[in-house]
């Protein structure tokens, strides 16, 4: 059974890095804030948090993707859980989407975790966790900090924990089979009549996506079309192909040897995912990436408005590229506070066709329980090209011009120094007579409608996150400089 709140009280208690409880996660650097030494609390507050919320549920669904301590996390799952009574139900190496159709398929699904650390560099690692349809976040992942901050230390026996033997393949359960049936039937069997007669590269950036991508591949009959690079595990190896900083598809430095082989085959573009592959972009062979808001206006220029639905929904960090083409097929853009739960919820209140950040998190009404699917995304993406004949370059030279800067990030030295940073930089920019709107955790400053910086404290590390939008290059580059003052004078 699960313990009760009182059980999770003790004088004894282990060295704890409380930063790791973010807003939308559990994450920290491996063997830093994120160690062996505090698995227990934390995993244990996890259980602790399902047993107020799970109505008596008696099991949690748990995946992961590559990351080496992904196994030790998951072995303490398994540990806690029989100290607990709780079964734990182990599906391996998959994406976060593919998690959350479990609770579609089998309500005992509730309460499920992911163990990943998504697009951040291999030294962090961490849990996502998901309750029915929804993703624990906010004041949901603080009530777990909370309860990890007062749980009992229990001594783990690592050198066992960490040679627990796997125990059979997960993706041979019967279980497992069922439930990627399911997955498929709800999310890809619209593909099948796809008409696909060039060659398709997927990049899984060492990620769980190859996992489930190379199934589903097989499944379409796509497989003498397609090539997967950066497939399973990153190896040992100092080998091209896994010199990888992080599996981040929004960064051109992580490119470098996609780059190389879509030159050297002659191909337009790789499909690229992020480590849970709930991120989807396209890189394109001259050193391109097309990020999420671009992207949304791909789909938005091929969508067909209803009465129904006229809205699209993207966060407030999106090019006014979006505006401008919503305009044009007489759409609505509702801006979001980042974060692809904000995104979702707005889709739910406005009836909204499809909702997207520039992060590259997508959802379509129209899938499912409607999760931010990378692997789906990008599918869509191929089905959209094929119905339409559409040429991409051709159709990114048609768009109207904004030159946008990707996103960058300014890392300091911990999470409460931003809120300072931020306040000061918002004087700056209403001293200097931008007009200064307030979004959730930053600022965004406008110098003309379409020349705006905006600037943000970023929910996943310590840094500052922010995008310029210029209506001429040489505006971009004058903002751009600006900030980058601004933050070395900080």
């Amino acid at each position: 059974m699960y313990p009760d709140k009182k059980s999770f009280i003790s004088i004894n208690r282990p060295s704890l890095n409380l930063d790791i409880f973010k807003k939308y996660d559990i994450r920290g650097k491996w063997n830093t804030d994120f160690t062996k030494n505090n698995l227990w609390s934390v995993v244990s507050s996890v259980f602790g948090y399902f047993n107020l919320i799970g109505e008596g549920q008696k099991k949690i669904y748990i995946g992961k993707d590559t990351r080496f301590s992904g196994g030790l996390i998951k072995n303490v799952f398994f540990t806690v859980g029989q100290d607990l009574g709780v079964e734990v139900v182990n599906l391996g190496y998959v994406t976060t989407p593919f998690l959350n159709f479990a609770y579609q398929f089998d309500e005992a699904a509730a309460c499920r975790a992911m163990v990943t650390a998504s697009h951040n560099s291999w030294e962090y690692n961490g849990i996502k966790l998901f309750h029915k349809n929804n993703a624990l976040f906010g004041d949901q992942i603080a009530a777990i900090k909370k309860i990890a901050k007062h749980s009992l230390n229990k001594e783990l026996k690592l050198h066992e924990i960490e040679k627990m033997p796997e125990e059979i393949n997960p993706h041979e359960t019967d279980f497992f089979k069922n439930l990627f049936g399911f997955y498929y039937e709800k999310s890809f069997k619209r593909f099948e009549s796809l008409e696909n007669k060039n060659t398709l590269v997927f990049d899984c950036m060492h990620g769980s996506a190859s996992f489930i991508l190379d199934k589903i591949i097989k499944k379409l009959g796509l497989q003498d079309q397609s090539i997967i690079l950066r497939d399973r595990i990153i190896c040992n190896d100092a080998c091209e192909s896994c010199f990888l900083p992080s599996p981040d598809p929004t960064n051109i430095k992580n490119f470098d040897f996609t780059l190389k082989f879509l030159k050297k085959n002659k191909l337009p573009f790789a499909l690229a995912f992020d480590g849970d592959a709930d991120r989807f972009t396209i890189v394109l062979s001259n050193g391109r990436i097309i990020l999420g808001d671009e992207i949304l206006a791909f789909f938005l220029s091929y969508s067909e408005p209803s009465k129904q639905k006229t809205a699209i929904v993207t966060d407030v960090v999106a090019s006014s590229l979006l505006d401008v083409l919503a305009e044009q097929k007489n759409l609505v853009i509702i801006r979001s506070p980042v974060g692809i739960f904000n995104v979702k919820k707005l889709m739910d209140e406005h009836n909204a066709l499809i909702g997207g950040e520039t992060s590259s998190h997508f959802i379509f009404y129209d899938h499912g329980p409607k999760v931010d699917d990378g692997i789906y995304t990008a599918f869509r993406f191929l089905e959209t090209l094929a119905k339409n004949n559409v040429n991409l370059s051709e159709w990114l030279e048609s768009i109207p011009k904004f030159f946008v800067s990707p996103i960058t990030k300014f890392f300091i030295k911990n999470f409460e120094m931003a809120e300072q940073h931020i306040h000061f930089m918002d004087k700056y920019y209403s001293a200097k007579g931008f007009t200064c709107t307030s979004v959730e955790d930053g600022f965004k400053a406008f110098k003309s409608p379409f020349d705006w910086v905006l600037i943000r404290r970023s929910n996943t590390e310590p840094c500052l996150s922010t995008r310029i939008q210029g209506l001429t290059p040489s505006s971009m580059q004058n903002l751009q400089e600006e900030l980058i003052s601004l933050v070395n004078a900080l």
